[in-house]
């Protein structure tokens, strides 16, 4: 997951929906759990609704940046 993603030799390996990156974050959520640990997913928004369907979790983070970006469009769209 820490592939350059601005980097056209390996932005390809980048990818946030594999089934081994969902793996890894579901024994990471089911660990924390069997822990009494929460565990929360920090997730791009066009993952988080991927993520939901797939991650025994709710607990969810995301960018700032992305959350401001989707306030902003929502304000210039009124």
């Amino acid at each position: 997951m820490a592939a350059d993603r601005g980097n056209h030799r390996v932005a390809s390996s980048y990818q946030t929906r594999h089934p081994a990156v969902l793996s890894g974050l579901c024994q990471s959520v089911e660990a924390g759990r069997r822990a009494g640990v929460p565990v929360h997913v920090f997730a791009l928004g066009a993952d988080v609704g991927h993520y939901f369907k797939h991650l025994p979790t709710d607990r969810f983070m995301t960018c700032t940046a992305e959350l401001r970006q989707l306030a902003l469009d929502a304000h210039d769209s009124r």
